[in-house]
C-alpha cells in the first residue's frame, strides 16, 4: 500500500503523533513506535532507490517527490519542548523527514482522566516549536542551540533566535557588509530571504540601514545585533575602513531614478514608449544604439511634456526588444530577468525608468562608474517582483469557475497587479481539457483557453458571470459545496482573524462563493 501511495501522492505522512513511546501506549494503544518507524524506513529507502534509478534509467515513475514528513500532538502528554525537539531532530537525520508537523492539542472529550485539561489548545506553544523547528531545519542550528536541558520549555514571550542572540553576547553585533552568510542567519530579524539578499546585494555597493528596511528586515529585533551605515545613533561610517560615506539615501529621500546631470544634454531627455513591455526593451535599445542616457523612459499615453525636457518617441520594434531581451539573459541571468518582468506587471509609476537603470547597472554605455544607488535599485525590483509573484501564487488557489455554457467555464478576478501572465501555464495544464475564461476586471482583459491553445481577449462588454442565472443544478450544487467545505474544515478553537485577512485580504473575497455564505 504504501509503495502504491507513493506513486500517486507528491509527499507522505506516517503520524508518530507523540513524543514518548509511553504516553503512545497510554493515548493510542494501538499504535506503537515500531508500526510508526518501519513504514518511515520504507518510504525513506524507496525515495532513494527511486533516486538512484532516475539518475540511471530514463522512465522510472517518481515516488513521494515531496518526500515525507510526521506529526506531533503537542499538549496531549507531559513531554517537555526539549524532548519534543530532540524527537524531531532524530526523525530528520535518521528518517530523511522533509517536515514535522505541530499539533496543539483540541481538548475534546474533558471526562477522559487520561487527557489533560486544557481551557483552549497550546497554539502559542505550538508556534515556539514551530519557529524552533525552522532554525534547526533550515538555519543550520543544533537542538543544543535553540534550547537547553535545565530550560527544557521554550520561552513563550520571544522567539528562540532571540533568545540565543541573548545568550551569545559575543557573538553581536554583525556587520552587514563583511559577515558570512551563516552568521548573518543568526540575526534576530533576519531571515532566509534577507540574508541571501544582503549577500547578493552588497556585492553592488554598501548596505545601509535604510537598504534593510526595505528588505523588509524586522529591524525592531535586528537594530541590536547588527552594525551597517546609516544606522541610528550608532553611525560608524567613518571609523570603519572600506565603508562608504553617508549618502542621499540615509536621509530619507526618495530614491532618485534620474540619470546624474552630467551625462545628460541642455534638457533632460525623456523616452517616450507605446506602453507594451517590447515597447519599453526597444526604447532600452535606443538609448545604447544612440548613445544617449534619458532621464526617464515613460508611456506616452497620459504624459504630459514639459517646457524643461526633451521628449523623444520610440516606435516599437519586435526584432529590437527581443535582442535585448536576449542580451537580458545573457548578462544578468535567467532569474534577474524573470525579476524585470514582474516588476513591470505591477505597473508602478516610473517602473519602466526603474528598469532601464537595472539593466544600466549592468550594461553601463561608458566606463562603469560606482553607483551609490545601485542597491537600492536591485532591491527595489526585487521587491515589485516579489508583489507580483505573491499574488500570483495566491491567485492559483482562488480562481473559482463558474458554468455559463455547456462547454465553457468563467472566472472573474480582481487581482492588484497584472498576474494572468504569470498564471497562464498552470491553468493550462491543470485544465488541459476544459474550455476557459479567466477575466481580470480591473484591467479588462483575460485569457480564452479552447482546450489547444490560449488567446488574449483584450476586452469584453457583455454579461459577466455573476449576472448569468444557475443554468443548471450542478451549478448551484457546487457553490453549496464551497460554502459546506469552508464551514466544515474551520476549527473554531484555531480561529486567528488576524492571520485569515494577512492571508486572504478582503479585496479577494468578491468572487469566492465560500466567503459569501448569506
Amino acid at each position: 500500500m504504501i509503495r502504491e501511495a507513493g506513486l500517486h501522492a507528491d509527499r507522505l505522512s506516517v503520524n508518530i503523533e507523540l513524543p514518548s513511546e509511553d504516553s503512545l501506549r497510554r493515548l493510542a494503544g494501538d499504535k506503537t513506535y515500531r508500526s510508526v518507524l518501519e513504514p518511515m524506513g520504507v518510504i525513506r529507502e524507496t525515495i532513494l532507490e527511486t533516486s538512484e534509478d532516475r539518475r540511471r534509467l530514463k522512465r522510472v515513475p517518481a515516488f513521494a517527490p515531496a518526500g515525507q514528513s510526521t506529526q506531533l500532538i503537542i499538549g496531549a502528554s507531559p513531554e517537555p519542548d526539549y524532548d519534543i525537539l530532540h524527537v524531531s531532530d532524530r526523525l530528520y537525520q535518521d528518517q530523511a523527514l522533509k517536515r514535522v508537523y505541530y499539533s496543539g492539542y483540541v481538548p475534546i472529550n474533558a471526562a477522559d482522566p487520561r487527557l489533560p485539561e486544557l481551557a483552549e489548545p497550546p497554539l502559542a506553544r505550538e508556534n515556539r516549536l514551530y519557529q524552533a523547528d525552522w532554525l534547526m531545519r533550515l538555519y543550520g542550528y543544533s537542538v543544543e542551540e535553540v534550547i537547553r536541558p535545565e530550560e527544557p520549555y521554550l520561552d513563550l514571550k520571544i522567539d528562540p533566535k532571540l533568545a540565543f542572540a541573548r545568550r551569545q553576547p559575543d557573538l553581536f553585533p554583525v556587520d552587514i557588509n563583511s559577515a558570512d552568510y551563516s552568521m548573518i542567519l543568526k540575526v534576530p530579524g533576519i531571515g532566509l530571504r534577507s540574508a541571501k539578499r544582503i549577500v547578493s546585494l552588497r556585492r553592488q555597493g554598501h548596505i545601509r540601514y535604510e537598504h534593510l528596511q526595505q528588505m523588509g528586515v524586522a529591524l525592531n529585533r535586528a537594530r541590536n545585533f547588527i552594525f551597517c551605515p546609516g544606522q541610528p545613533d550608532i553611525d560608524r561610517a567613518t571609523s570603519r575602513p572600506g565603508i562608504a560615506p553617508q549618502t542621499a539615501l540615509s536621509t530619507g529621500r526618495k530614491l532618485s531614478l534620474a540619470v546624474p546631470s552630467s551625462t545628460c544634454s541642455a534638457l533632460p531627455l525623456v523616452f517616450l514608449s507605446d506602453g507594451t513591455f517590447e515597447g519599453l526593451l526597444t526604447a532600452i535599445f535606443e538609448t545604447y544604439v544612440r548613445k544617449v542616457e534619458p532621464v526617464q523612459i515613460r508611456p506616452r499615453a497620459g504624459h504630459r511634456p514639459s517646457l524643461f525636457e526633451s521628449c523623444v518617441e520610440i516606435a516599437c520594434d519586435p526584432k529590437k526588444a527581443e535582442r535585448v531581451w536576449r542580451g537580458i539573459k545573457r548578462h544578468l541571468g535567467s532569474e534577474v530577468r524573470s525579476q524585470i518582468h514582474q516588476a513591470y506587471l505591477t505597473g508602478e509609476p516610473d517602473v519602466e525608468t526603474l528598469i532601464y537603470r537595472r539593466i544600466r547597472l549592468a550594461l553601463p554605455l561608458r566606463e562603469k562608474s560606482a553607483d551609490v544607488e545601485a542597491p537600492a535599485i536591485c532591491l527595489a525590483i526585487e521587491r515589485l517582483s516579489q508583489k507580483v509573484r505573491r499574488e500570483a501564487h495566491r491567485m492559483k488557489g482562488l480562481v473559482r469557475f463558474t458554468k455559463t455554457e455547456p462547454d465553457l467555464f468563467w472566472a472573474m478576478i480582481n487581482p492588484r497587479y497584472d498576474i494572468l501572465p504569470l498564471v497562464r501555464r498552470h491553468f493550462e495544464k491543470r485544465y488541459a481539457d476544459q474550455s476557459w475564461v479567466i477575466f481580470d476586471t480591473v484591467r479588462n482583459y483575460g485569457l480564452y483557453f479552447d482546450k489547444q491553445k490560449t488567446r488574449e481577449m483584450r476586452s469584453y462588454s457583455g454579461p459577466f458571470p455573476k449576472d448569468f442565472e444557475a443554468s443548471n443544478a450542478d451549478e448551484e450544487i457546487c457553490r453549496q459545496l464551497w460554502k459546506t467545505y469552508f464551514i466544515a474544515v474551520n476549527i473554531t478553537e484555531r480561529n486567528n482573524p488576524r492571520l485569515h485577512l494577512r492571508q486572504l485580504p478582503r479585496r479577494y473575497w468578491q468572487y469566492l462563493p465560500e466567503k459569501n455564505l448569506d
